[in-house]
């Protein structure tokens, strides 16, 4: 097994539809998928997944939903998110078995959702107007020249996604280990928007009182399970 498996106790309350129940599966399910390409990133292991990140964030000749499937199809079954166990009743909680470093960086992440959403407003407005004036930028169609207005391009990608990173809760290092999987900052920004995107929907949830990840310090105590 290339990593451990710990196991997280999301707290449920409050009345659940279909919808919400749906809403959380694919998210979290599409959450994990990030998280775990970025937990394992510059492993031999996942080189293939980094290879198709980098050319999604980069092209984006990859269909969005496409991605997520087919990041999820490849995780390994051992390591894929399991529901360990589930009550249902207000309240109830439910018990996800997955990649320990994966749902460490998604408990961190949606917390820190609730906290900043005001700001990520903010990062939304300046990052929709980045690649509103460089159009050229959203999906490349191949290499592009290099020359003084591309470095500040680039310079401003990063600086959105350290700034946008920071704001969810990632520590400068691990938006370093994302940049070094996708290449280069730009197609480094559209990850971030694509993981902000998909925590935001656990958050909602939890802004709605339907659920509540662990705190951080409690995450330090997640049950390990090696077998």
């Amino acid at each position: 097994m290339a990593g451990r498996i710990g196991v997280v106790k999301v707290e449920m309350d409050g009345r659940w539809d279909i919808e919400n129940l749906l809403d959380f599966a694919d998210s979290i399910r599409d959450s994990y998928s990030f998280f775990y390409v970025v937990a394992h990133a510059g492993s031999e292991n996942t080189e293939y997944l980094e290879r198709i990140v980098a050319d999604h964030f980069w092209r984006g000749d990859i269909p969005s939903h496409r991605l997520r499937e087919r990041l999820y199809s490849a995780v390994p079954d051992d390591e894929g998110l399991k529901i360990r166990s589930i009550r249902y009743s207000s309240p109830g909680f439910m018990e996800l078995a997955g990649l320990l470093g994966a749902l460490l960086l998604a408990g961190k992440v949606v917390n820190t959702w609730l906290d900043a959403s005001s700001k990520m407003v903010k990062i939304y407005g300046d990052v929709n107007k980045f690649f509103e004036d460089r159009k050229h930028l959203r999906r490349p169609r191949g290499a592009i020249e290099v020359g003084p207005k591309t470095a500040i391009d680039v310079d401003e990608a990063r600086r959105l996604m350290f700034e946008m990173g920071d704001a969810m809760g990632y520590s400068a290092a691990e938006c370093e280990r994302i940049l070094g999987m996708v290449n280069n900052p730009i197609a480094g920004l559209k990850f971030m928007v694509a993981l902000a995107n998909e925590t935001r929907k656990l958050a909602v949830l939890s802004e709605k009182g339907l659920l509540s990840f662990p705190e951080q310090k409690q995450l330090k105590e997640i049950e390990v399970d090696d077998k």
